[in-house]
């Protein structure tokens, strides 16, 4: 009877052990979530257009790069 209560104990005791840790990734991963929305949300940034300066002549392999840049 003492055997199957131990028994009884360590199986809860091991139950709690995974429970536990599952609790612990979910959280994790809600946080997770939770940061990576925040820098969705700030899309909007920049609210005024950016004025993009090549310092090489136009026609250039930097300048056509540049435009495409521009384009995104």
């Amino acid at each position: 009877m003492l055997f199957q209560f131990l028994k009884f104990n360590l199986f809860k005791i091991k139950r709690r052990k995974i429970f536990m840790r599952r609790t612990a990734v979910v959280i994790l991963m809600v946080i997770l979530v939770m940061s990576m929305s925040s820098s969705i949300m700030a899309a909007d940034y920049p609210s005024k257009p950016i004025t993009l300066m090549v310092p090489f002549s136009a026609g250039g392999g930097t300048d056509v790069i540049a435009r495409l840049f521009a384009l995104i």
